[in-house]
């Protein structure tokens, strides 16, 4: 059965015009939630960079001053340490 046809059921004795209304209203409500949950998932994948590329910004710091003290690590002792940190 189509989607109009089950509307027209729950809805006997409105008009057309009232049932396209609605569902034109019931479209508008789920485009404005997409856009909603877009909007705080492009947010939270922007948070998600900006934490991330501080704290690569963070252990770059800690390698460089690291690498002046001890020059024969390797990176990954590097990365091994400051993730102890």
């Amino acid at each position: 059965m189509k989607a109009i046809e089950r509307h027209r059921q729950t809805w006997q004795g409105k008009s057309d015009e009232w049932l396209f209304e609605r569902l034109d209203n019931e479209l508008k409500q789920k485009v404005e939630e997409i856009h909603r949950l877009l909007a705080e998932n492009e947010a939270l994948r922007q948070f998600d960079v900006i934490r991330r590329s501080e704290q690569l910004k963070a252990f770059a710091d800690y390698a460089q001053k690291r690498v002046w003290e001890d020059g024969d690590k390797d990176l990954s002792e590097f990365v091994d340490e400051f993730l102890r940190l």
